[in-house]
């Protein structure tokens, strides 16, 4: 995933079939994440995983190859981008601590903040499968540092990036606000700049008539 990270510019945003099968695969995996983060009384891991052998088969009529794209879901990233921006941690939902930690140590979150980082949705062809890739980054982010403190002062120190998002409806406010939710940042960590940037952000906004 590192490595896909590394080289999003040459496909994430990107409308062509095989870069949309690259962003599908990497939402996929990223859901995997951000499952992990959830406690699941009786979670069972899938070994056999149909999805990837299917995936690997060559297909070569046009029939297949429409069966291909269907079942990957590419069709989804095409669809016109709905910024609503619904809240995506329910109340009654539990974290997984255990996992959090191990993603934590395998530095899973670096992966995401290499995408973000790159602020390409400007520079990028297709807008919606961009969006839709950035939202599924930080839905995973705000489910890796759910009441985690040691997850939300390892992700403090991005908040310039997820401010900058936060115009485009991808829950990055809330994960902005997972970070400071029940943590001692809110006493050691200066706000005034953040708030003034929010305030900024807000007044630039087009205002509803």
């Amino acid at each position: 995933m590192k490595k896909n990270a590394e080289n999003s510019e040459f496909w994430i945003g990107n409308p062509d079939r095989d870069k949309l099968k690259i962003a599908r695969m990497f939402i996929d995996k990223l859901e995997m994440l951000t499952d992990l983060c959830i406690y699941r009384p009786n979670r069972v891991i899938d070994i056999d995983d149909k999805k990837k052998k299917k995936d690997d088969d060559i297909l070569d009529n046009e029939e297949d190859q429409e069966d291909e794209f269907e079942f990957l879901n590419l069709t989804e990233l095409l669809a016109e981008w709905d910024n609503e921006d619904p809240k995506v941690n329910p109340d009654d939902e539990t974290h997984e601590e255990k996992n959090q930690i191990l993603l934590k140590n395998l530095l899973a979150h670096i992966v995401p903040i290499i995408i973000i980082r790159q602020k390409g949705l400007d520079q990028s062809e297709d807008k919606n499968s961009f969006l839709k890739v950035l939202e599924k980054i930080y839905i995973f982010l705000i489910k890796f540092v759910r009441n985690n403190k040691i997850n939300q002062l390892l992700l403090v120190d991005y908040l310039d990036l997820f401010i900058d998002d936060m115009e485009y409806g991808v829950h990055s406010w809330e994960l902005i606000a997972e970070i400071f939710k029940n943590s001692e940042l809110l006493l050691s960590y200066n706000l005034v700049p953040l708030i003034k940037r929010v305030i900024k952000l807000i007044d630039s906004l087009p205002k509803e008539t």
